[in-house]
């Protein structure tokens, strides 16, 4: 079921549904999230909403890699995370792949 409301300058739309994480987006205008709401919705009822990739797909040196590229470069003190985030993809469980 999709929510709306207007916490700051633009409008939100926030879908929960059982079995399924929130899913939030911010628009300009009502209208806009209107219709991506509906669209979301229905796609989840016809059971063809994609979810993104599974936690257990993604390895933490994967995750590492992407947070060092999108933020880290961007922080103040970018050269002692940068140290901290290679020496953990130095160690074994950045290359683990999950065991069931």
């Amino acid at each position: 079921m999709a929510s709306f409301r207007k916490p700051t300058g633009s409008w939100q739309a926030r879908i929960q549904h059982k079995n399924y994480p929130d899913i939030t987006k911010s628009f300009g205008e009502k209208i806009y999230e209107k219709q991506w709401a509906r669209a979301i919705e229905s796609k989840i009822a016809l059971g063809i909403y994609d979810l993104g990739p599974k936690s257990e797909d993604v390895i933490l040196g994967e995750l590492l890699h992407r947070y060092l590229e999108k933020f880290t470069l961007y922080k103040k003190g970018f050269e002692n995370e940068t140290y901290r985030i290679n020496a953990w993809l130095r160690h074994s469980i950045a290359k683990r792949v999950n065991e069931r």
